[in-house]
């Protein structure tokens, strides 16, 4: 189980990075939001994206506690949370899945599987 939030570790902090990279002005807005902002993100998605990254260090903050890892004083509570995000993150793969976007979809279609693989390992253990 501590190398299922490992891997969850990893692939949630490339997801953050991306995402900062993105609201720092990065022109990857076509492997983002379905593609619709190719180039640079507007100020408003840029700002979606700064949520998403924090989303994402807040998922490794659970998946973390949950793995007994960290912040175990907490451990209780991310019993219940990883299941929050477990299920976040399934609709993440579906939507991933779904994008009209290609390079999109064939990017992070695997990383949410990964995420939400390793969430559940962690979340059942």
């Amino acid at each position: 189980m501590t190398l299922s939030a490992i891997l969850f570790t990893v692939s949630a902090m490339i997801v953050a990075a991306f995402q900062l990279a993105l609201v720092a002005g990065a022109p990857w807005g076509t492997a983002a939001m379905g593609g619709r902002y190719p180039g640079v993100l507007p100020p408003k998605a840029r700002a979606l994206s700064l949520i998403q990254a924090l989303i994402m260090l807040l998922f490794i903050l659970i998946v973390l506690t949950r793995a007994e890892l960290i912040l175990h004083d907490f451990y209780h509570l991310s019993v219940t949370l990883i299941w929050f995000v477990t299920g976040l993150l399934a609709l993440s793969l579906l939507g991933n899945l779904a994008t009209p976007s290609k390079i999109e979809r064939n990017i992070w279609s695997p990383v949410a599987l990964v995420l939400l693989a390793t969430a559940v390992v962690t979340a059942t253990r």
